[in-house]
């Protein structure tokens, strides 16, 4: 996680600024397998999955990333575990207690051939 994203984001009490390094391969991984299922023709192709460790391309404070039908849950969950479980063993308490806000997350929509939040109604 970068250090800016930790300075910018108060609900990352976890977030080390020892190292602005640490964990930069689990969020890449991350970030890599997101970018991989954005693609998209109709918002049926779309779904969100929710980290609230990864701080880089949030669109908004809840956590969700939205992404195509191909990425199942079981291959995001594993990505975003080891992202938490790095940032653990990297906080001050040793657990990723990175956050998130209350908000409900907006419906998933294909916008432009990319899986992005819809309005909310």
């Amino acid at each position: 996680m970068g250090l800016l994203a930790c300075l910018l984001t108060a609900f990352a009490p976890s977030c080390s600024t020892d190292d602005p390094d640490a964990c930069a391969t689990e969020q890449r991984a991350l970030q890599s397998l997101i970018e991989a299922h954005s693609a998209c023709e109709t918002a049926a192709d779309c779904q969100f999955f929710r980290s609230w460790c990864l701080f880089e391309g949030r669109v908004d404070c809840t956590g969700a990333f939205y992404v195509n039908r191909e990425l199942s849950a079981d291959e995001f969950q594993g990505a975003d575990d080891a992202l938490s479980a790095c940032l653990a063993d990297d906080a001050p308490n040793g657990t990723a207690d990175c956050g998130h806000c209350g908000m409900g997350e907006a419906p998933a929509a294909c916008i432009e051939g990319r899986c992005a939040p819809g309005p909310v109604e």
